[in-house]
């Protein structure tokens, strides 16, 4: 039997962190939907509104939409899934965080998009699903000096391994400021292997290929 998605008080709307169990097929029948609208993620932080599932999938990290019946979904394995809403203007977004798009700026870019359809930023509520935990995302020195002086306060000392450690949950939740809501799951890709898919445990045991979780959200 499937674990349940993971999902948040905060949207009032269909949505789901799915677990590894879930194929893609499962999670359009959870939406109800004969497909689901997926980008080609590619670690950037750009933002497409969708008004009707793609042809293909294009280049992207981020989608809004203010259109009911729209599965927007991403992939992850340890970078952090994203889903948004605004509840009165009903516009909804998904994003795909890692570090690189966090630090690009995805969730204002998302922002921007959503409030171009309507939205408020002072309604939107924001959910961050399963990603690479605050306890497990070891970094070196030079990672944290690529980033700005004011997001240093998101890394602390490993203290067995002698690295750093980098809080990619709170710093996307600091990019959610004047919002309604924010929150993240708790949950740890990389420490909980039974529920899910995690590409940095997987290349320390030597596994090349990596699978993915779903992550979505549709308006009604």
């Amino acid at each position: 039997m499937k674990a349940a998605p993971l999902q948040s008080s905060l949207l009032a709307v269909p949505h789901g962190f799915f677990t590894r169990d879930f194929q893609s097929a499962d999670v359009a029948a959870f939406f109800g939907v004969e497909r689901l609208v997926l980008l080609d993620q590619v670690h950037g932080a750009e933002v497409l509104t969708v008004s009707a599932p793609f042809e293909g999938r294009p280049k992207a990290d981020g989608m809004v939409t203010d259109i009911a019946g729209l599965a927007l979904c991403l992939v992850t394995a340890d970078c952090a899934p994203m889903l948004f809403l605004d509840p009165v203007a009903r516009v909804c977004g998904a994003a795909h965080a890692g570090w690189r798009g966090a630090k690009g700026g995805i969730v204002e870019h998302v922002v921007v998009a959503m409030e171009a359809l309507g939205a408020q930023r002072n309604r939107l509520r924001a959910a961050i699903g399963p990603c690479i935990g605050p306890s497990s995302y070891e970094v070196q020195e030079d990672f944290r000096e690529s980033f700005d002086a004011s997001a240093h306060v998101f890394f602390r000392p490993a203290q067995a391994s002698g690295y750093l450690l980098f809080d990619l949950p709170a710093f996307l939740m600091a990019q959610c400021k004047g919002f309604a809501a924010v929150e993240w799951s708790g949950a740890d890709t990389y420490q909980d292997g039974a529920r899910f898919f995690s590409y940095r445990r997987g290349c320390k045991q030597g596994i090349k290929e990596t699978g993915r979780m779903i992550s979505g959200i549709l308006l009604r």
